[in-house]
């Protein structure tokens, strides 16, 4: 799939607005970068770095939960996935063979999903942290109990050695086979929040508070060394591509609106009132309406760390490698996707309707995100959407105006006579019934 070739044109809008005072001189308001653009809404229609609209992928809901957060998916080589979701604690399974609930298992959260060599299921839950074994006629049995709040991430290695990343105390377990479980790595920290195999075998792991991503040996003794350390407060997703080439988003902000503090609240007010499940639903609308900070980055195989993406206003929940080598990120508070390819340069692939896009899969050609606010699993498409539609955002003069002229750009286009522009205005903050009906430029 590539999603350059939908571009459609380039738009670039300049609106000249006058006070009617001959003071006073007009102001020109002019949309025509990433940023200018990624203020409004999209619907079907992506975004480039150097200000292009463009006709977005198409994507089909495969399932709809009735629950409000997808915590965590994982997909086998056959094309079943798996979804973990909050505040149900439920497991979902989607296959050919049928979509639907596979497993309640009677705790708040699956925060992590992994699959061994026989495409047997693992779930971690919270906030009484355990991993379940999870049969294919959706019987869940107590694996492995650690005796830890929150269970973040699971990863197999080749042996089908299972670990197991905890907070609160921050703790990585190496749980053999047969179930015999080993403390693996102490990281003095709060979180270990994900976790990766890197080409070698080593365990890549990212912590908070402190924003901490540890390349660990999984041979032998475990020797830890610290492949970053973020300005930010939690390494909350790892992706690592076919040259070694590790990516990881780092987030923080006055206001976490992390996973980790999500459930660590949820936690706290369920001791309170003893009714965990409904106060994490609650704790979790709350922090996902905050502002966070995030950061990418781009650490190569002899450890050259590089920021590849910055924003004070998202925060990415996923980051994926396609196989053609760019990435894509899950992102909020807008439930978008963003891709980046391996120029640095940026597109703003899907904007859904959801609040979070929480998880990616990438299999093969096909991409399947995750939402949460409500939760759902969507396939993206290989195909443009047939329309789509661009909605800027608000326009304030600040005071009584004479709006003036609006005029408009396109380059190279493939199809003009399916491009138009409407406005309407008003005199309050927000559209509303007193504002003017859309009228075509």
């Amino acid at each position: 799939m590539s999603f350059l070739r939908y571009f459609v044109f380039s738009f670039s809008i300049v609106i000249i607005l006058s006070q009617p005072t001959l003071a006073v001189d007009p102001a020109v308001k002019i949309f025509t970068s990433y940023l200018d653009f990624l203020e409004g809404d999209s619907k079907g229609i992506a975004v480039s770095s150097d200000g292009r609209l463009m006709l977005g992928p198409s994507h089909t809901a495969l399932l709809e939960t009735d629950e409000p957060f997808i915590y965590s998916a994982v997909a086998t080589g056959q094309g079943t996935i798996y979804i973990g979701t909050g505040n149900g604690g439920k497991v979902f399974r989607v296959s050919g063979a049928g979509t639907g609930e596979l497993v309640d298992l009677d705790e708040p959260g699956v925060y992590a999903l992994a699959l061994d060599s026989g495409n047997r299921l693992y779930a971690g839950t919270a906030p009484e942290g355990k991993v379940y074994r999870i049969s294919e006629e959706g019987t869940a049995e107590i694996f492995f109990d650690p005796g830890e709040k929150f269970i973040w991430d699971l990863v197999f290695d080749d042996s089908d050695n299972l670990y197991v990343s905890t907070g609160t105390r921050g703790l990585i377990y190496k749980v053999d086979p047969a179930g015999n479980k080993t403390e693996f790595f102490d990281s003095q920290e709060t979180h270990i929040v994900t976790m990766e195999l890197d080409l070698e075998g080593n365990l890549l792991a990212g912590s908070a508070p402190e924003g901490l991503l540890y390349r660990i040996s999984t041979q032998g003794k475990a020797k830890a060394f610290t492949l970053l350390d973020s300005s930010l407060e939690e390494i909350k997703a790892l992706a690592v591509d076919r040259y070694g080439i590790v990516y990881a988003a780092a987030l923080s902000g006055e206001s976490r609106q992390t996973v980790t503090a999500a459930a660590a609240a949820a936690v706290a007010s369920s001791q309170e009132s003893n009714s965990g499940s409904g106060n994490g639903e609650e704790i979790e609308k709350v922090d996902t309406a905050l502002a966070g900070k995030l950061q990418v980055y781009r650490i190569d195989r002899e450890g050259l760390v590089r920021s590849i993406y910055a924003s004070d206003s998202e925060i990415a929940f996923d980051i994926a490698v396609r196989n053609d080598g760019s990435l894509i990120l899950a992102t909020g508070n807008k439930g978008r996707i963003i891709a980046l390819d391996t120029r640095g340069f940026k597109t703003l692939l899907l904007d859904t309707e959801e609040e979070q896009i929480t998880r990616l899969i990438v299999s093969g050609p096909d991409i399947y995100a995750a939402t949460s606010n409500m939760g759902k699993l969507i396939r993206i498409e290989q195909e443009p959407k047939e329309s789509g539609e661009y909605l800027s955002e608000i326009i304030d003069s600040g005071s009584t105006s004479r709006w003036g002229n609006i005029s408009w750009v396109i380059d190279n286009p493939t199809q003009p006579e399916g491009i138009s522009l409407y406005t309407r205005s008003g005199n309050t903050k927000k559209p509303g019934d007193t504002w003017s009906d859309w009228s075509k430029a």
